[in-house]
């Protein structure tokens, strides 16, 4: 189940003021995320796979890397085909690489 968090916070305002809307909204969310995930994977993966060979080989250019791949997307400003590509190549790396893509993403 997604967390609450990812929904937009004028959206979870709604929880109290207009339960209905709230939960109308919510299921829609949901369904277009779900609809959404194998297309994001089928894009994804081959962009992951790559970015996460490219970091074993550099691994000093962890971030360098990272970004150079947010550019191969679709659209690079999307916020959502970001964050699956991180993801998709956190999933595939081993825990100290995991950690400083990590920082770099929060800072």
């Amino acid at each position: 189940m997604p967390a609450e968090n990812d929904l937009p916070s004028h959206v979870r305002t709604w929880e109290q003021t207009n339960p209905k809307a709230f939960e109308i909204y919510k299921e829609a969310f949901n369904k277009n995320r779900m609809a959404n995930i194998p297309v994001l994977q089928e894009i994804m993966e081959p962009i992951a796979q790559k970015t996460v060979n490219n970091i074993n080989s550099h691994p000093e250019d962890l971030w360098k890397i990272f970004k150079q791949a947010a550019h191969e997307l679709e659209d690079p400003t999307d916020t959502n085909q970001i964050m699956a590509l991180y993801d998709a190549v956190y999933a595939k790396m081993d825990l100290l690489q995991q950690k400083k893509l990590a920082y770099h993403m929060a800072y």
